[in-house]
């Protein structure tokens, strides 16, 4: 999880931070394999359909940078938040806490009390969570 949370915020910082690297990096990158690179500066001219008496008033690095540059991050960041959204997150750390690995040195009682509290309420008696506890005790005791 902390993979996918870093990797989300990396891809929100090269959104923000790479506006200039990125053209600068494609024009070197299409350098040296000598092929040619539009005057940046240049009006774009769409030429998907448009009407030709329709004159759009932005530059071909613009046009690089917001409808094919930030379209492709943003579609990434998207997918990332559906899959992964806040409560998906927290739902698998407080499983990680049950994971049998490395002798259970990731046995978190807390979290394992939490997630019966949060995600499994309707599954457990008032009873059985004040149990529960007690339970994990003797658990961690007895077996990690």
């Amino acid at each position: 999880m902390n993979l996918v949370s870093s990797t989300k915020a990396l891809l929100q910082k090269f959104r923000d931070d790479k506006r200039d690297v990125v053209p600068a990096n494609v024009k070197s990158f299409c350098e040296v394999r000598n092929i040619d690179v539009p005057n940046m500066n240049a009006r774009y001219i769409g030429r998907r359909g448009r009407a030709r008496a329709h004159q759009d008033d932005f530059t071909i690095e613009h046009y690089y940078r917001v409808d094919i540059f930030y379209v492709a991050i943003d579609s990434q960041l998207q997918e990332l938040n559906g899959q992964f959204n806040e409560h998906a997150i927290e739902l698998l750390n407080l499983s990680s806490a049950l994971d049998p690995r490395d002798l259970f040195e990731t046995f978190r009682m807390d979290d394992i009390c939490q997630l019966v509290g949060k995600i499994y309420l309707q599954d457990f008696t008032n009873q059985e969570k004040i149990q529960l506890r007690m339970q994990l005790h003797h658990y961690e005791h007895n077996v990690v």
